[in-house]
């Protein structure tokens, strides 16, 4: 039977004090630490569902988001933001399950 991927971004957690917005009149806010993570899925026996082991694919500081299959699912597509103000479209390919 064929697999599938489960694709997911997970935001590392941040102190309240941290996470109040920046006035209107200052820097734009930093976007929050976060990594994309690809899982595969597999049926399990009972009509559920069995979750693989999350790999983390972003693999880097700072915001990566967003995470969006390519067609043909060979490959993700998420945002990614390394300097505060510069956003890019990064992709992570892997083999299909």
């Amino acid at each position: 039977m064929l697999g599938a991927v489960l694709a997911l971004a997970l935001q590392a957690a941040t102190p309240a004090a941290a996470a109040q917005p920046a006035p209107a009149t200052g820097p734009a806010p930093v976007a929050p630490a976060s990594e994309v993570f690809l899982a595969a899925l597999s049926p399990d026996t009972d009509s559920s569902i069995r979750i693989g082991t999350p790999e983390n694919i972003s693999k880097s500081p700072g915001y990566d988001n967003q995470p969006s299959f390519v067609p043909g699912g060979s490959a993700i597509l998420f945002t990614s933001s390394r300097k505060r103000g510069t956003v890019t479209l990064s992709r992570a390919s892997f083999r299909k399950v």
